[in-house]
C-alpha cells in the first residue's frame, strides 16, 4: 500500500520520473510475490498515468469527481474485487477536495 501526492507543478522532479519509480516499484513487488495486492492512493492532480495503470492492471476505484469536475484523488488497485467503489463526501476540514472513502468488501476476502 502506498500513498502519493503529485503537486500541480512539481519543482524537484519530473512527472515521468515519478511514474517510472511507481512502475519499477510495482514490477519489483510483483516479481517478489506474483499474488501481491497493490493499492496506491492519493492526490495526483494532472499526472498522466493511463499507460502505467494499464500496464500494471490497476483499477481506479474512485469514479466520482473529487474536485470540481475532475477525479484528482485516486485509489488504484490490482485487486478491485476486494473493494467497493469509492464514495465522496464533504470533509470536516476546509479543502477544495471532497473526502474519498473506500470500503473493504469483506464478502469477497477469500478470493
Amino acid at each position: 500500500m502506498a500513498s502519493i501526492y503529485h503537486p500541480p507543478d512539481p519543482e524537484v522532479y519530473k512527472a515521468t520520473d515519478l511514474i517510472d519509480f511507481l512502475s519499477d516499484s510495482c514490477d519489483q513487488i510483483l516479481h517478489d510475490d506474483p499474488d501481491a495486492k497493490i493499492v496506491i492512493a492519493g492526490d495526483v492532480n494532472q499526472l498522466n498515468i493511463k499507460e502505467f495503470t494499464h500496464h500494471h492492471g490497476l483499477h481506479q476505484m474512485v469514479k466520482i469527481s473529487t474536485r470540481e469536475n475532475r477525479v484528482l484523488d485516486v485509489f488504484w488497485t490490482n485487486a478491485p474485487y476486494l473493494w467497493k467503489t469509492g464514495k465522496v463526501h464533504k470533509g470536516l476540514v476546509r479543502s477544495d477536495h471532497l473526502v474519498v472513502t473506500i470500503i473493504y468488501h469483506q464478502s469477497r476476502q477469500g478470493r
